[in-house]
């Protein structure tokens, strides 16, 4: 859109989000302000911390219509 001189990338723009990764899984939140993941999630962490959740490869993917 930097050719268009009529597009106005600070009026037009996503809205910026918090982003976390944590044992290999992405966080995504809205709030502008949210928990730190490892923080609120640190009592799951002993749950799972053996299954080395990190190096998980995609083994079946399905869609539903």
């Amino acid at each position: 859109m930097d050719k268009n001189t009529a597009f106005c990338t600070s009026e037009v723009m996503l809205p910026p989000v918090a982003c976390e990764e944590w044992l290999g899984w992405v966080f995504i939140s809205l709030n502008p302000s949210p928990h730190p993941v490892a923080q609120d999630l640190a009592p799951v962490k002993d749950l799972v911390g053996d299954f080395a959740m990190a190096t998980y490869t995609e083994t079946f993917f399905e869609t539903h219509v």
